[in-house]
């Protein structure tokens, strides 16, 4: 910008030469940026100023209009959308919001949004957006309408001059519970008010009504709690309604806590060094009227990880061309199940394309479509839409994976459920997302993640040395009677779920998995067991015989003693016994089921025996 021309004490926006038409990048700006997306915009702008609070609220009341700094300004007392946060603008921050066709975050990897070009999704509403912070307002008029250099900063201390301009922001701030600048002409935050357009401009004829806005706040509820997981510094973020009387209705309050894991949060690395990760346990806290009173709270894991330069070259050296850092973070909840979307710190919209089908929220410095809905993704990882889908590439489908498995580590520690962080292969519906869970499924075949049976040494198995139920026996008393005596003879027998055993499949690809516990595999472990026949009781024998007789190789039954007699004990002696006379029922318990077992036993064996005696 051009150096600023003085009027009495306010500062005057645009320069002789730029006074050029500046609606015309506003216009172009607002074709690009939904009125969806400015929410989010403002708590990152905040999140970047080092705030730790936001509040989003409407304002139904309108204000006086007799003591205005210019005529036109009339405009800017009606029903606004307010937006609060305890930062404070810098004169860096003063210079970027006006200018509305320059990013001056482009060059900084360490900011979201800090007054990027996304901040002119704003004008889908409003006009005047005007920003109250430290000792000065700014309102912005593009449209020289009212102001003729484009918009003009006044310092608070001027209050007295044109009382009515600034009555809107005293009475949101005593609404919000905020203190009230007059005193010392300075206020510690930072209140954005957007009037609402009242008729058609050269920006848009778009005019939004009271009951718009409260579509646009309840639109944004769903990703206002998400958008907490990933932020550095905003803690609470509150929505909610100020009625035309000054009555507040609070629609959602979300705020989040922090709590170390292991001490200050460092994590063991599983990743061959190739990252630097660190974790924390999260709380999230709701409340407000549209809040389920059955969700209130709950925790949330949360991992970051930074690639190490000699791990990922390549994406250090593309970090230059798109002017970021390569870091991941990952959300899993500690209680309940999630949805896994796509963040850009905030969440992406919840399209099909930003939804990976993992138990997991990923946060990353993706490079973005031009309307920043979604990732901007290259052909099968080529060079083909440059720099930036070759780092989004790398960073989903070689970072993310080695990622994604410490979190599945940390998970099985921290959560109830041991594989609720476990991916689902059937979950993923989206093509572009299949080969990010294969390799996940690939890494976590190398890592001792399955759970032991019983709680014996070692506690964690790795995929290629458990044995696995098969799923049909899981729950059955057939399948509890097998893992209590493969457990008592020693077996490295692991629990797991139908979607481990998916990911287990995938991951072991054309190769084995975990070993299924078959008929014949719990043959020959018991035939080798012979102290736990005393430790299991009468059904549970009677079951582990119905399950080992259920692939009909009966000659693999001799020596196992599962055989009841009618005398109560058990017999492991199979091939010279009389068939008429055990279905006589001399030898035979009186049980229906186990005659007719006994009477396929035998037969097979009297045939091979060659002693079939007719009586």
């Amino acid at each position: 910008m051009e150096a600023w021309k003085m009027h009495n004490n306010s500062e005057k926006i645009v320069s002789e030469k730029d006074s050029v038409d500046s609606s015309l990048p506003v216009l172009l700006l607002i074709l690009i940026y939904s009125h969806h997306f400015f929410p989010k915009e403002l708590i990152q702008n905040a999140d970047d100023a080092g705030a730790e609070e936001v509040i989003l609220f409407y304002d139904d009341r309108s204000f006086g209009t007799q003591s205005l700094f210019s005529e036109g300004l009339e405009s800017t007392q009606g029903p606004a959308l307010l937006a609060y946060n305890n930062g404070i603008f810098s004169e860096a921050d003063w210079k970027g919001i006006e200018s509305p066709g320059i990013s001056h975050k482009k060059k900084d990897p360490t900011t979201v949004g800090r007054f990027g070009l996304g901040f002119n999704s704003v004008y889908h509403m409003t006009d005047f957006p005007s920003i109250l912070s430290g000792q000065f307002l700014l309102v912005l008029d593009t449209q020289t309408t009212a102001l003729e250099d484009g918009g003009e900063r006044w310092e608070v201390d001027e209050w007295e001059d044109a009382p009515d301009q600034f009555q809107p922001f005293w009475a949101s701030l005593a609404s919000l519970g905020k203190p009230c600048p007059t005193a010392k002409g300075y206020f510690p935050g930072t209140l954005f008010r957007f009037p609402l357009r009242q008729s058609p401009s050269k920006i848009s004829e778009n005019l939004y009504s009271a009951k718009r806005v409260r579509e646009l706040l309840l639109a944004f509820l769903s990703d206002a709690p998400i958008s907490l997981l990933f932020l550095r510094n905003v803690r609470k973020v509150t929505l909610g309604l100020i009625g035309s009387d000054g009555a507040i209705t609070e629609l959602l309050k979300a705020e989040t806590t922090t709590n170390p894991l292991n001490g200050p949060g460092h994590v063991e690395d599983f990743s061959n060094a190739k990252l630097d990760t660190a974790a924390h346990i999260r709380k999230l806290t709701l409340g407000g009227t549209v809040v389920d009173k059955q969700a209130t709270s709950g925790e949330w894991l949360v991992l970051t990880a930074g690639a190490k330069r000699d791990a990922y070259p390549e994406l250090w050296v593309l970090a230059d061309n798109v002017s970021s850092s390569p870091s991941l973070s990952l959300a899993y909840c500690l209680q309940g199940n999630c949805t896994g979307r796509l963040s850009c710190v905030l969440p992406l919209p919840a399209t099909e394309e930003n939804l990976t089908g993992l138990p997991a929220h990923i946060s990353g410095p993706f490079q973005l479509t031009d309307d920043r809905r979604h990732v901007q993704w290259s052909e099968e990882g080529s060079q083909a839409r440059g720099a930036d889908g070759r780092w989004n590439h790398l960073l989903m489908e070689e970072m993310l994976p080695v990622s994604y498995c410490q979190m599945v580590l940390l998970a099985l520690g921290h959560s109830s459920d041991p594989y609720g962080a476990w991916p689902d292969p059937d979950q993923s519906q989206q093509l572009r997302y299949k080969p990010l869970i294969a390799q996940i499924c690939q890494r976590l075949m190398d890592m001792k993640l399955l759970v032991r049976v019983g709680g014996g040494i070692p506690h964690l198995l790795h995929p290629r040395e458990a044995v696995l139920l098969p799923e049909k026996l899981r729950e059955t008393p057939v399948g509890l009677a097998v893992e209590k005596a493969l457990t008592l003879a020693g077996t490295l027998l692991a629990e797991a779920p139908r979607h481990v055993r998916r990911a287990l499949a995938l991951g072991a690809g054309n190769g084995p998995a975990a070993q299924e516990a078959t008929t014949k595999f719990v043959r020959e472990t018991l035939l080798r067991a012979s102290n736990i026949w005393r430790q299991l009781s009468l059904l549970e024998k009677q079951l582990l015989l119905e399950y080992v007789v259920g692939d009909g190789c009966y000659q693999e039954l001799n020596g196992l003693p599962l055989l009841p007699m009618a005398n109560g004990h058990f017999t492991s002696t199979f091939p010279y016994l009389n068939l008429k006379v055990m279905m006589a029922g001399s030898m035979l318990p009186n049980d229906s089921v186990l005659t007719v077992l006994y009477g396929h036993i035998v037969f097979f064996y009297s045939l091979v025996s060659g002693v079939i005696q007719l009586i």
